[in-house]
């Protein structure tokens, strides 16, 4: 089965990415912060993350910024409710990026355009 990390600070926006994730046969574990996030990383196993910039305790750009030193070429879809420039964020290493609020279909797409994982 495959397993996606969502880094979400937002109790309802963690709710409804677990919610479509699992209405398509794919697993999630909800983080709440960048900390946390980088944590899990490096202890699990994940398919593709789901990572909003602006996390408390060490932010979204953060944590990208870390796991790509470290060479990790985790999918990350990064999510954010600011108006930023999409060419800084993929230039910093995220896959994509959508804008706060998103249809589930472009979080899909996004999903399986950067991993294995197909959806029904």
């Amino acid at each position: 089965m495959h397993k996606v990390l969502v880094a979400e600070d937002e109790v309802h926006m963690a709710s409804f990415i677990q919610r479509i994730l699992r209405r398509q046969g794919v697993e999630s574990e909800v983080v709440s912060d960048g900390e946390k996030a980088l944590q899990a990383v490096q202890e699990n196993h994940y398919d593709a993350m789901v990572l909003n910039l602006e996390l408390p305790v060490r932010s979204g750009w953060e944590v990208i910024k870390e796991l790509r030193q470290q060479r990790n070429l985790l999918p990350i879809i990064a999510t954010t409710a600011r108006i930023i420039s999409l060419r800084q964020v993929l230039a910093m290493g995220a896959n994509a990026c959508l804008m706060k609020p998103f249809e589930f279909s472009e979080l899909l797409s996004a999903i399986q355009q950067h991993t294995k994982i197909t959806t029904t």
